[in-house]
């Protein structure tokens, strides 16, 4: 299996994932300030899948064995972390600005996280 191939494909499905949500958001009738912060939450979520991704194919080529699952591992959870860390902070953002919608937000992350984790 060709990692690279694998991985650019994976990376393109990703950013694909992020844009297909976004568009999603602007096509739905709602109220712009709903609709800009879906767009804040997929862009966000479609940004930090990429940084993951590329964590965890760069730690993964690094070892095997036993090695090689302790990196791949640490690179689960600290995309984990960074996912966690990324929708608290959007949250909270968005719920400072009293007029954007938090439902919005969460609802276009976790659609494109989840893509992205198919």
């Amino acid at each position: 299996m060709n990692v690279v191939k694998s991985f650019g494909s994976q990376a393109t499905l990703a950013v694909g994932a992020g844009v297909a949500a976004a568009l999603v958001c602007l096509a739905l009738p709602v109220e712009d300030k709903s609709q800009l912060s879906g767009v804040i939450g997929a862009a966000i979520s479609g940004v930090v899948g990429l940084v993951t991704l590329t964590i965890k194919h760069r730690l993964g080529s690094l070892g095997t064995g036993a090695h090689g699952l302790r990196l791949l591992l640490s690179a689960q959870v600290s995309a984990l972390f960074i996912r966690l860390i990324s929708v608290g902070v959007g949250a909270v953002a968005i719920r400072t600005r009293s007029d954007m919608s938090l439902i919005s937000y969460l609802a276009a992350f976790f659609s494109v996280y989840v893509a992205q984790q198919v």
